[in-house]
């Protein structure tokens, strides 16, 4: 029976040897080397240097997209923005000076001699 079935060397030899099941199916070289050694894993995935160097190194990005100069010059610097489109200047003289704004629309003197004076509504009323 022993010979023939199950005996300690041929079940080894046949099935699950240390030797075999670690060669074939998950020895510390092979899973490593295959799958996801430390090295390989890091060169192909998100080291530090490569993943750095291609999306969002500081200096990149910063160069690309949003450097302080570039957005400051390009699209919001304090002068760009002021002097286009709401320095004190010209979006006063255009829309809302006080001058402009207090004459036209709504001027304690216009407002109240038009409107709602406490002497006109009175005197209407």
């Amino acid at each position: 029976m022993l010979n023939e079935e199950c005996t300690n060397e041929s079940t080894l030899r046949e099935d699950c040897t240390d030797e075999s099941t670690l060669n074939e199916d998950c020895s510390n070289e092979s899973t490593l080397n295959g799958d996801c050694t430390n090295e390989s894993a890091l060169r192909e995935d998100c080291t530090d240097e490569i993943t750095l160097r291609e999306d969002c190194t500081d200096e990149s990005t910063l160069k690309e997209d949003c450097t302080d100069e570039s957005r400051l010059s390009g699209e919001c610097t304090n002068e760009s923005t002021l002097s286009e489109d709401c320095t004190n200047g010209s979006t006063l003289d255009m829309d809302c000076t006080d001058g402009r704004t207090m004459s036209e629309d709504c001027t304690n003197e216009s407002m109240l001699s038009e409107d709602c004076t406490n002497e006109s509504t009175l005197r209407q009323d």
